[in-house]
C-alpha cells in the first residue's frame, strides 16, 4: 500500500488521518480461514451419526432395539436443531426488517424537517458545505439568524457555539458571524487559527458577499449564500461553478503567489 500526503498546512488533518491509517494497516496481520456454516456442520454430523447407527443395526441383530432408540433420539435432536435454526433465521429477518423500517422512518422525518426549515428560512443568508465528493457537497446548511452566530470546536463544553465543527485546527471559539442590516460580517477570533475568504486569509472583520467561499479549520469548505444579493444575470454570466475544486484552486493559487 502506498500512502500519499501533502506538505501544505491546509491538508494537515488529511495528512494526519492518512498517517494514522497507514500505521494501523502496517500492523495488520491477515489470517486465511475457511468460512463454515455451523448449522450445516451440525446437521452433517448428526446425519453421519445416524448413518453409522443404521450400518451397525444392519450388521448386528442383537442390539437392534437399543440402536433403533438411539437413531430415534438422534432424529429428534436433528429435528429440534433444524427448528431452532429456522426460528433464529426468522428472528434475524424480523429484526432486519424492523431496523430497515426504522431507518426509512428516520430518513423521512429528517427529510421533512429539512424541507420545513428551508421553507421557513429561505430568505436568510446561509453557509452550505462544499466537499471534494459531489455526493457529499451541499448536504449541510447553516442558516445565519439575525445577530451573532459563533463558530467553534465540536464538543459538550462548547455548547455556546451555534456552528460546531471537528478537526485538529478548529479552536474552541474560531470565528464570529454577525447578521445585521441585511449584511453578514465575518470576524476571526483565534489569531492562531486562520480563516480564509475567497482564498485569502483574513485578519480583520470582512463583509461577505453572495457565493463567497469560506474555509474554516483548514478542511471545512463553505459557500456563503445571500438570497437578497442573488442576481440571476450575474450567475449566468460567471459560468464557473463556485464548488469545492474552485475554492481549493483559488486558495492554493493565493498561497503560491505569496
Amino acid at each position: 500500500m502506498i500512502a500519499t500526503i501533502s506538505r501544505s498546512s491546509l491538508n494537515l488533518e488529511e495528512t494526519l488521518s492518512t498517517l494514522r491509517y497507514a500505521k494501523q494497516a502496517r500492523s495488520t496481520v491477515n489470517l486465511a480461514r475457511v468460512s463454515k456454516n455451523p448449522k450445516a456442520k451440525l446437521i452433517r454430523e448428526l446425519r453421519a451419526e445416524i448413518d453409522r447407527l443404521r450400518a451397525e443395526q444392519s450388521g448386528q441383530g442383537g442390539d437392534s432395539l437399543s440402536t433403533m432408540q438411539e437413531i430415534l433420539d438422534l432424529l429428534k435432536a436433528l429435528k429440534e436443531k433444524k427448528l431452532y435454526f429456522e426460528n433464529q433465521q426468522r428472528d434475524w429477518q424480523l429484526k432486519l426488517q424492523l431496523a430497515e423500517q426504522r431507518v426509512r422512518e428516520e430518513a423521512s422525518a429528517l427529510k421533512h424537517t429539512r424541507v420545513t426549515a428551508t421553507s421557513v428560512n429561505s430568505k436568510l443568508p446561509n453557509l452550505v458545505n462544499l466537499n471534494e465528493d459531489p455526493q457529499l457537497s451541499e448536504i449541510s446548511l447553516y442558516f445565519l439568524k439575525e445577530g451573532e452566530t459563533k463558530v467553534g470546536r465540536q464538543g459538550e463544553s462548547q455548547q455556546q457555539c451555534d456552528i460546531q465543527l471537528s478537526g485538529a485546527l478548529v479552536s474552541d471559539y474560531y470565528c464570529l458571524l454577525v447578521h445585521k442590516d441585511n449584511q453578514v460580517v465575518i470576524t476571526p477570533i483565534d489569531k492562531e487559527a486562520p480563516t480564509f475568504v475567497n482564498g485569502e486569509q483574513i485578519v480583520d472583520s470582512m463583509t461577505l458577499n453572495h457565493v463567497d467561499r469560506v474555509i474554516i479549520g483548514g478542511d471545512h469548505y463553505f459557500r456563503f449564500n445571500h438570497p437578497a444579493d442573488d442576481d440571476p444575470s450575474k450567475r449566468k454570466s460567471s459560468g464557473i461553478p463556485k464548488d469545492f475544486l474552485f475554492a481549493k484552486a483559488e486558495t492554493e493559487k493565493a498561497q503560491n503567489d505569496r
